[in-house]
């Protein structure tokens, strides 16, 4: 098969994503496949339209490569691709906007609060952070509300810890995702087929 490897690209996680590409093509070609690594970027379109490519393997992370872009233009282009399709991926990639899906299909998931740059702007920041203390309590985990898992994330035990983090997260993302902190294991759970029917889940990860 001819593979493409999009990696790369131009988020904060672009080194990252390069190494990641790298191991995925190094993976296909000892497996005998005829594999290009694609640095993804405004040419991207038109080198996997020159390349006719049987499937593409998505190694970018971050803006661009998890938040349904890259795979809306594999879409476009009629090229098979690994991963989520363009809906769940942008749902995924926006933190908030999974946390109430998570919600709304009854899925335990911890309390949080969204602030964006404008609210706290527009309200006060100070009344804004004192409703986020008083919602969830402490420690909480303060993240960027897009990107990958560990972007901006501080974890706060104090209120007085509380601007600091939110300012570093918004350094990556003008939305910020405060969340009641939980214990317990982080664990990786793959997928594959292509439909209900056909998936595989494979073994937990930690």
């Amino acid at each position: 098969m001819k593979v493409a490897v999009i990696c790369g690209g131009s988020s904060y996680e672009r080194v990252v994503s390069l190494r990641s590409g790298a191991a995925v093509a190094d993976a296909a070609r000892e497996l005998g496949h005829d594999v290009v690594v694609i640095d993804s970027s405004p040419a991207t379109s038109d080198e996997l339209k020159r390349g006719k490519f049987d499937v593409a393997v998505i190694a970018l992370h971050g803006k661009g490569g998890e938040d349904g872009h890259v795979q809306g233009l594999l879409e476009l282009l009629n090229i098979p691709y690994t991963g989520s399709r363009p809906g769940p991926s942008q749902c995924a990639y926006e933190k908030a906007r999974a946390k109430r899906m998570l919600i709304a299909a009854n899925v335990p998931t911890p309390d949080f609060v969204s602030l964006t740059a404008t609210a706290l702007q527009e309200f006060g920041a100070g009344d804004a952070l004192t409703e986020a203390s008083e919602t969830l309590g402490f420690p909480v985990v303060v993240k960027a509300a897009s990107g990958g898992p560990a972007m901006g994330v501080r974890i706060v035990r104090d209120e007085a810890e509380l601007p600091r983090a939110i300012v570093h997260a918004m350094s990556y993302d003008g939305h910020v995702l405060v969340e009641g902190a939980i214990t317990g294991r982080e664990l990786a759970v793959c997928l594959l087929g292509t439909s209900p029917e056909t998936i595989k889940v494979l073994p937990p990860i930690r």
